[in-house]
This record gives C-alpha cells, structure tokens and sequence, in this order.
C-alpha cells in the first residue's frame, strides 16, 4: 500500500499507541510495522499495551490521563476493541489539533467529555482506498487504525475518511459526588505499584477541603491525607493528591491493593475532621 498524496503539507510526527494487545505476541511490531512502511518519518510511542483485554474502561481512563503529556499534532491510535468484526464503528476524531483513531466503543468518551470546550469533529472511517488491502475481520488495528493513523499523520484531511458523525458511544466512569463536609466516590484504577487512583478530582475537593483536614474512608480503615509518602512512616496507608490531579490510596513501601484487598468500583468517602 502507498500513502496517498495530499495537498496539505503538515506532517505530524508522534503517533502514540494504546492497546490491551500485551508484548509477547506479534501484534504491537504488525502495527508498527504498517505505520512506517507509510510514514517512515513517524515516531511511535506507546502509552501502554497492557489495558486487561476487552477493558475499554481502563482504556478510557489511561487515555485520559496520559493525553496532556503530548505535544499538539499528535495521532492517538487506541485499539482495545472487544468488538473487531462486529457492526461497531470505526471513527477518527479531530480534538483541537490533535486525532484520536480506534473503535467506535467508549474509550473516546471519558477524554472529548473532559475537553468538550475544544474544536471537536467526529467522522467514521468508510473509506476503504486507507486501509491495507483485503482488510481481516479481527485485526483493524494493523489493517484499518494503523493505515489510516499514517495518512493523517502526512496531511489526508479527516473528512476524506467518511462521514461526518454528531456524536460517539460513551462508557460509563462513574464520578464523585461532593457535599458541604463529606464526598462520596470510587477507586477508577489500579497502577501496578498498588496504588489506588480514586474519581475525587483536586480541583472539585480544594474549594471547600482543606487537604490537612481530609480523612479517607475506604472498608475498614480510616486513611490519613497528606502530601507525599515520606509523609507517614513505612508500611502505613495514605491519600494524596496525584500527579494526574486524583485523590490516591497508596502504602508508604508496599502495596495497598494487596494489603487491604482494593478493587475497581469499590467505594470511598471523603469527611472533614
């Protein structure tokens, strides 16, 4: 396959790959590989490929939280996609000046929810003269995300690649309720250090919580809120602000997940002391 010419110059040389297609197989270096054989000139990072398989809730979150890291003109190239084959669509979006190209299954949501006051245009992908020849019915990552993640990346306007689309399938991150001294919310992730990363968001809590005043609840235990781990002595249990802006659960050289058995969706509550 050729990269088709185009009249507009701009070449945008990040694309970024986000998958739950692991590395012990071929899959990642196949889409790779089909990406540069288009747009030698393309740097391909990847965010991770280690989303639990079919995840698109995790996949929504860790998009989100690693987005800003880019610089514009970034291609995000995301396929966890337990659907392949299926009437699902295939879409590509233009988020201010960047594009986000993957399956049509809420893992866009969570993050064009977040930037919703940014230029937004959504378009399915129909156009098959982007895609690999002879397209297979369970690997579009290589065959249709990868191709046509190349060609824009060398400049093919996104409306070349279909129909313009209003809207686009949503998945459900729950989010933080916040009252006069008390908020209720939930763990969204796990990363593998064990820490906990809640859907408290910093900026909704400080307006009315001190973070020296803040008490965790999560089970059975009552988890004080400092600012770093240094903050309470080895193996005891913390909130803090995160880096990516959350209220997180963690243990000061240890692994809170495995010490107090923490999961997705379990609950959590904030109250003032």
């Amino acid at each position: 396959m050729e990269l088709l010419e185009t009249s507009n110059n701009i070449f945008m040389s990040v694309i970024t790959l986000l998958t739950d297609f692991g590395h012990k197989d071929w899959y990642v270096a196949s889409m790779k590989g089909c990406i540069l054989s288009l747009a030698p000139d393309a740097v391909c990072i990847d965010i991770t490929h280690e989303i639990p398989p079919g995840d698109i809730r995790t996949a929504a979150f860790t998009l989100a939280q690693s987005y800003s890291d880019f610089p514009e003109q970034t291609i995000f190239l995301c396929v966890v996609d337990p659907g392949v084959g299926t009437k699902r669509s295939a879409i590509a979006i233009r988020l201010g000046r960047n594009y986000l190209v993957g399956p049509d299954n809420g893992t866009f949501s969570y993050l064009v929810d977040r930037e919703k006051d940014r230029d937004i245009e959504i378009y399915k992908i129909e156009n098959e003269i982007f895609f690999n020849k002879q397209p297979s019915h369970t690997f579009h990552g290589r065959d249709i995300f990868a191709p046509v993640s190349a060609h824009l990346a060398h400049g093919v306007v996104i409306s070349k690649l279909g129909p313009r689309l209003e809207k686009i399938e949503k998945v459900n991150l729950s989010r933080a309720t916040y009252f006069k001294r008390k908020a209720k919310g939930e763990i969204l992730f796990i990363d593998h250090f064990g820490n906990a990363i809640t859907n408290f968001i910093q900026k909704e809590l400080e307006p009315n919580f001190q973070s020296d005043k803040i008490m965790l609840t999560v089970g059975d235990y009552i988890i004080p809120f400092v600012k770093t781990f240094g903050d309470v002595a080895e193996g005891e249990l913390l909130g803090y602000y995160g880096s990516g802006g959350f209220v997180e659960i963690a243990l000061n050289g240890g692994n809170a997940k495995e010490e107090i058995s923490l999961r997705i969706e379990q609950k959590v509550e904030i109250t003032l002391r």
